[in-house]
């Protein structure tokens, strides 16, 4: 019995010192240059069909900003673009693709004045950027490229 009082006792006198420890050395603030975000989980890989991981969402959700998006009543609507583009405004176009196959030709020109949380201009390169990310782990099935005409279109 007294051996395992002083086993507490001495468990509740480490437990002391750390809670002590901690606040005798406070932890240091890092530059404002560097972005640390802490997870515990691995991505086992990044197809969208075969899970569904936190990680991957972050990443993916952190490298690309969505042009468009659903409203709540599932009408396309313009998040970053000045207009959605159709075949009857012209930013979207009927074209003969190498196979034989029809597609489409898409135009999206971004909302002037847009910038990062840090106050950075968000522009076309970012969208491009995104969008390699996103055929890195994700290839779209229906998106065969994307490039940036100047640095809103």
């Amino acid at each position: 019995m007294r051996l395992m009082l002083r086993l507490w006792a001495l468990r509740l006198w480490a437990l002391c010192a750390l809670l002590l420890a901690g606040w005798a050395f406070p932890v240091q603030a890092q530059p404002k240059d560097r972005l640390v975000i802490g997870m515990n989980q691995l991505p086992s890989n990044m197809h969208p069909f075969i899970s569904n991981l936190l990680v991957r969402n972050y990443l993916l959700a952190v490298s690309r900003r969505l042009v468009t998006r659903f409203d709540a009543s599932g009408k396309v609507v313009c998040q970053l673009c000045t207009e959605v583009p159709s075949l009857d405004n012209g930013r979207a176009k009927l074209v003969d693709l190498p196979d034989g196959k029809r597609g489409m030709e898409v135009t999206f020109t971004l909302r002037p004045g847009l910038k990062w949380g840090d106050g950075t201009p968000l522009t076309t390169k970012d969208i491009v950027f995104g969008a390699e990310v996103e055929r890195t782990f994700i290839p779209p099935p229906n998106v065969m490229g994307v490039e940036a005409i100047d640095d809103l279109s």
